[in-house]
Formats: C-alpha cells, structure tokens, sequence
C-alpha cells in the first residue's frame, strides 16, 4: 500500500481538530462519568471508506467521536470525520444519532436507530434509520435513507482469535432506485493496549473506478 503524505487545509480540519480536543479532554475526565457509560474515540486512518466508497479523496483523514449509553438500552452519540466529495464540497461531515438496543436471549440481539448526517460544505443532509440483528460472530443490519431513497443491506462477521487478533469481514448491498451495486471488504485487527487498536485490510466495489476501486486501507484507533 502506498503511504500517503497528508497535506490538508487548516480550514478543512478545525471542526475536526477542536471536537478531537474537546473528546480527549473529556477522555482525561472519563472516570468522573464512568456511572453514566461514557466513551470516547478517535483514529487517523489511510482514508475514509464509507460503504467501499472513498469520502475523503483517498487522503489521510481524522476522525473522532462520543457515545453514550445507559442501563436501559438507550444509546446517542457524534461522529465527527474530514470528507471531500470534489467540486469545492470538502469539510466536516458530523453525525449525530440516537438508538435503542436490547437482548431477544444470550445470544442474540437487536439494535435500532436514527442518524443525521451533516456537512459543513455544500451536501444536503439526510436521515438514516437502522434496525440490525446481532450475535457474537455477526451483525446483519438493514439502512434505509429518508432523504436520499436508498436502501443499504449489510452482513458482517466476525471472530476473535484471542485477546489481541481479530478478524473482520463486510459485504454490503445498496439499492437506490436506480443503481444496485454491491461492496465487499476483510480486515485484520490487533489490539496493542486497552486504549488502543490498529486495524489493516482490503475493501472493494463493484464499480471499479476512481474512488470505489479495490484498495488497501489502514488506522490506529483509540478508545476513552
């Protein structure tokens, strides 16, 4: 994989930058909130690859996020990650979203929720509800987009081999009307410390043209 040398605006990553310290600040507090399950991310990553696609012109991006949680199944949380669709359309995309988790037994589980995505360029933002079905080797979920009229169906096992290795896998059908395309990818996770995560692997597309070819992809992620 080729490693790409990061050579990003200052006005693209101040909306990424300023959450990414407000996060780690809070991360350094965690123990204070510790009642109210709440955690912390973020991660530079080879680029931003959303459903096989690249988002961010197949550049180094940051990304970060809060999540939290409560006893009764209720979740919310922000996402925050640089994008750049082309065209002058390039800046924070930021998600915000809500949901409801809860057990059908010891082993399975169901998930349900809502995600607003926003753009500080020129991108409309839309809605996105989720319903998912999950065990511990596997999470099939169902996404449908209000605002843009598609429909994105995923299957994604999974395995750990121990405490450090895991193995992950993706395949994605997205039907909009008009196009019906499908994604694929497989990666290889190995977890260096409790607050840290590096994960590599290979995604792929069904288009096969610029921005949706088969690439390799890597990040080092933490977690607060």
């Amino acid at each position: 994989m080729k490693v790409k040398i990061l050579n990003i605006g200052i006005s693209k990553v101040t909306n990424v930058v300023l959450l990414c310290t407000v996060l780690l600040t809070f991360g350094q507090h965690r123990h204070v909130m510790a009642e109210q399950d709440v955690s912390f991310n973020a991660a530079v990553v080879s680029q931003y690859l959303w459903r096989g696609i690249d988002l961010n012109n197949q550049d180094l991006t940051l990304q970060s996020g809060g999540d939290y949680e409560n006893d009764n199944g209720f979740y919310g949380g922000v996402w925050v990650s640089q994008y750049d669709f082309g065209y002058d359309d390039n800046g924070a995309e930021i998600d915000i979203y809500v949901g409801y988790f809860f057990s059908l037994n010891d082993s399975f589980w169901l998930d349900t929720s809502m995600t607003h995505y926003q753009y500080t360029g020129v991108s409309d933002s839309s809605v996105e509800w989720k319903i998912g079905l999950g065990h511990e080797f596997f999470e099939v979920n169902y996404h449908h987009d209000q605002d843009l009229d598609t429909d994105y169906f995923e299957f994604n096992p999974s395995y750990s081999f121990n405490d450090h290795w895991s193995i992950n896998a993706h395949w994605g059908v997205n039907d909009d009307a008009e196009e019906h395309y499908y994604d694929y990818s497989l990666s290889l996770g190995y977890t260096l410390s409790e607050q840290f995560e590096l994960i590599i692997g290979y995604s792929d597309h069904e288009w096969n043209e610029q921005g949706a070819e088969g690439v390799a992809f890597g990040g080092l992620y933490a977690y607060f």
